[in-house]
């Protein structure tokens, strides 16, 4: 089962059928980058899409899987060898998602215990606020990375874009119990808003830099 030919036959069956990748695109529900990307052998189709895709191009799974149009009488020996393909395609995918979910889940916890350090325990930690809590926001969105089983850097990229601007506007909150128990001066209150609206800044400059990238990436 090849990317590149697998791709290839998408490309051929979509202009057999007129569509341009947009299309196609529409019609599924998935972008034409994503098009783009399955006829350049860049990836493949996710399975539960495999369905609705071969019915958009009037071909079925199996011929999908093979790269090309079958004829009877190697359609039976194709569909068992696309079959084991698939199977051991899951058991990899399934082993490479083991160790990063772990991961994931040690590195939120980690980070939640930063955080209650940092904004309940920890005294007299005003003047640092702005360090600790950007930490706990690089480690809320590597281990969202890590937890949303994206693999690929186009994946990341296009995640990290849609998450860190919503974290980025969360983790300031953080702050505020830490704010209500070191309040002493009114110009403390400035402060703390300056450090807010800086960190939602920085989260703003985060999305642009990552918009940009994946628009390089989609080149």
């Amino acid at each position: 089962m090849s990317q590149n030919n697998i791709g290839e036959f998408i490309q051929q069956s979509r202009k057999a059928k007129g569509l341009t990748q947009k299309d196609l695109g529409d019609r599924i529900g998935v972008s034409d980058k994503t098009i783009s990307k399955w006829e350049n052998g860049n990836s493949v189709p996710d399975t539960s899409i495999l369905n609705e895709l071969c019915a958009s191009l009037d071909i079925n799974v199996n011929e999908l899987l093979s790269g090309e149009k079958l004829t009877p009488e190697i359609y039976s020996m194709k569909a068992e060898e696309n079959m084991m393909n698939l199977l051991e395609d899951n058991q990899k995918q399934q082993r490479s998602t083991i160790l990063p979910f772990a991961a994931g889940v040690i590195l939120l916890l980690l980070t939640g215990l930063l955080a209650i350090f940092t904004h309940v325990f920890s005294p007299d930690m005003l003047e640092l606020w702005d360090v600790p809590t950007l930490l706990i926001y690089i480690g809320i969105c590597c281990s969202l990375v890590l937890l949303s089983g994206k693999r690929h850097k186009q994946e990341i990229i296009h995640f990290l874009r849609k998450i860190v601007v919503p974290v980025g506007c969360i983790c300031p909150l953080l702050g505020i119990n830490q704010f209500i128990h070191q309040f002493r001066d009114p110009a403390d209150i400035g402060f703390f808003v300056n450090q807010c609206v800086l960190f939602v800044l920085y989260s703003l400059i985060a999305y642009v830099i990552l918009v940009l990238i994946e628009q390089h990436l989609d080149k």
